[in-house]
């Protein structure tokens, strides 16, 4: 005998399988959209970091913080890109 595949899951949240896949990109738009803004704010701290003056490192190994704020900006940037193309394969579908 084949075993049947569960609905359980879909069953206890009362939700249709067609109405799950656009709260989900509801879901990935909303967080998508926040990275954005985020990434806005990293770059604005960047910017007013390296208006202060003249590259001071803290320490002879301390961090220069543009730069550690600059890899914190590219990362969300790339989750960003990531989201942005299940965004668009969700549309697609």
């Amino acid at each position: 005998m084949a075993a049947r595949k569960s609905t359980a899951s879909t069953a206890r949240s009362g939700r249709k399988p067609k109405e799950v896949l656009p709260s989900m990109a509801r879901a990935v738009d909303d967080e998508r959209m926040r990275l954005m803004k985020l990434h806005s704010l990293l770059q604005c701290i960047v910017l007013a970091l390296e208006s202060v003056g003249p590259r001071e490192p803290v320490g002879a190994a301390g961090p220069y913080f543009p730069d550690v704020v600059a890899i914190a900006s590219d990362m969300a940037l790339a989750s960003i890109g990531r989201l942005e193309s299940l965004h668009d394969r969700s549309r697609n579908t």
